[in-house]
């Protein structure tokens, strides 16, 4: 009976107070500040069902913007185990207006594991304070929109978005799409990929990327580099050396002859690839040294050599410190391209004298073109009657360069021909077959001296060895006439062949040789010294009777 009018006195105590007040006295506690409307008895069974506490269906059906992701299984609610998805594990009510709804555990807020959304943080997003993101002003989904609307002091964590643009400003105005993944990372907004996929962005501009231009890392032109943040309008292009250093230290700014048809680096190089070059013929005709001859078959390197050391010292410090600075790789060539006027006109600025210095005089006051042609080094100007002390005539006009102008090697290993310092003395080329017999000078006194020297010319011509110009009874060839019957008398009566040599082990290099068996001779026939008395040749019939009596 007491207890039946406890019950009795509690209903009557109700129905006399306000509304308000009993549920204060039914209620757990306050609800939050987001569920603030639905305080009183009367909205208990929109979140309770009978005999049960939260019913997570009575959630959904106020919260539709949640259902909407957990339908797709989007987001942290809708990527949720069945069994885990309970709203009130994480969502904590009746604590009071002032109490977040939200239970984020013992970690608080800061330990959240954003995993669990689908969307991990990395890069540059780990540091980022949550309210720095989850903002209205970033919010695209318009049923959250539609909450944040009824209650604009809740704290919403729901309706963003992946797509960078929704929080970050678009810096270049849509030109680039809406895909910044494309060539932006995670782990800073300046660091570009390597390689981005898709560059057909850059068509849209005044640079259009062409052969090795599309494999060029964006950060390569853009940068940022050390000092410098990333720049990607106002980025000049008109000239390659607004992006790249001379490569050629400023050698291809001469002037040339036509200076129209060398206008810059496009003259020689392709975008496609900056090696091999493809300066053609038709424009170094254009230059200052045009090719002729010989010349228009030789590969460039050959006259454009490397000159390392005096090209590298011509690379500025700043230039050096750039390249560093950008993380480019030092890409210079050091070959040869600028040559002096007097460079250009000499021809052992690229050849080698294959005279060894023979020629040092000749060169100097005429050059090698007074001997030689570009159409081919073996083509010769020169005349040996006219650029010579030693004109050619009768058979030697016939004789092989060669066979006069023997080889030398030089103290580097070189086979020279040899010009300057060849004798003019017959006996120099022609075996003496008069052993030396006139290797004699007649004096004005009528003596004779040795000389050493044979003037073979004084009987012979280089029409032919054997036509002479020998006359017994001309004085300067003797002094021995020949008179009457002697007139008549075969020379080799006179002059018998004589023996000179004999062996067995002779060389046969500069000798004429008689063989007989295994024994070998040299002969000629004797000139001088030559008997003048008549006994001398001559049998004395009268055995000696008119001996004294000569005059």
């Amino acid at each position: 009976m007491g207890r039946h009018l406890v019950m009795f006195g509690i209903s009557l105590l109700c129905m006399g107070l306000p509304q308000i007040g009993a549920a204060q006295i039914l209620s757990p506690g306050p609800l939050s500040q987001s569920h603030a409307d639905l305080e009183g008895l009367t909205n208990c069974l929109k979140c309770h069902s009978a005999g049960n506490q939260i019913d997570a269906a009575k959630c959904l059906s106020c919260h539709k913007e949640l259902n909407q992701r957990i339908e797709r299984t989007k987001g942290f609610h809708g990527r949720m185990q069945p069994d885990d998805r309970q709203c009130v594990k994480c969502h904590r009510e009746h604590k009071g207006r002032e109490i977040s709804i939200i239970d984020w555990g013992a970690g608080g807020q800061t330990d959240f594991d954003h995993d669990k959304t689908g969307y991990p943080l990395v890069g540059g997003h780990q540091g980022i304070k949550c309210v720095d993101c989850h903002k209205p002003a970033f919010v695209v989904d318009r049923a959250v929109l539609r909450l944040i609307d009824k209650n604009p002091d809740n704290q919403i964590f729901l309706g963003l978005t992946e797509r960078c643009d929704s929080c970050h400003e678009d810096v270049h105005h849509g030109d680039f799409g809406k895909n910044c993944k494309k060539c932006h990372t995670e782990t800073s907004w300046v660091v570009m990929k390597g390689q981005i996929e898709d560059r057909s962005f850059h068509d849209k501009h005044r640079f259009k990327l062409v052969g090795r231009h599309q494999t060029v890392a964006c950060q390569k032109c853009h940068g940022p580099f050390p000092g410098l943040k990333a720049k990607f309008r106002g980025v000049p292009f008109e000239n390659c050396a607004d992006c790249h250093f001379d490569a050629h230290m400023g050698q291809m700014t001469h002037k040339v002859k036509n200076r129209a048809a060398l206008t810059g680096c496009e003259d020689c190089h392709r975008e496609k690839d900056f090696v091999p070059a493809v300066f053609d013929l038709a424009q170094h005709q254009k230059t200052d040294y045009p090719l002729e001859g010989g010349h228009q078959a030789v590969a460039c390197q050959l006259c454009h050599v490397e000159k390392r050391g005096q090209l590298e010292a011509r690379i500025p410090s700043s230039v050096e410190r750039e390249i560093n600075r950008k993380g480019r790789k030092s890409l210079f060539s050091f070959a040869q391209f600028q040559f002096s006027s007097n460079e250009v006109k000499r021809c052992e600025t690229c050849h080698r004298s294959a005279h060894d210095g023979q020629f040092t005089a000749v060169i100097k006051t005429k050059g090698c073109a007074h001997c030689h042609q570009e159409s081919s080094f073996h083509n010769e100007k020169f005349d040996h009657n006219r650029d010579s002390d030693f004109p050619l005539t009768g058979k030697h006009t016939d004789v092989a360069c060669a066979d006069c102008h023997p080889t030398y090697r030089t103290r580097d290993g070189r086979d020279v021909v040899k010009y300057e310092g060849v004798s003019k003395q017959c006996a120099a080329c022609h075996f003496d077959v008069h052993m030396g017999q006139f290797a004699t000078r007649r004096n004005n006194d009528g003596t004779v001296s040795a000389t050493g020297k044979i003037d073979c010319d004084k009987c012979h011509t280089t029409k032919t060895f054997k036509e002479q110009t020998f006359d017994h009874n001309d004085p300067k060839f003797t002094d021995y006439p020949l008179e009457g019957a002697h007139a008549r008398v075969a020379c080799e009566a006179c002059h018998p062949p004589i023996t000179v040599a004999t062996g067995t082990n002779m060389s046969k290099a500069d000798l004429r040789f008689n063989v007989s068996g295994s024994q070998l001779s040299v002969q000629t026939r004797r000139y001088t010294p030559m008997p003048k008395q008549c006994h001398e040749c001559h049998v004395d019939n009268h055995e000696g009777a008119f001996r004294g009596l000569a005059p």
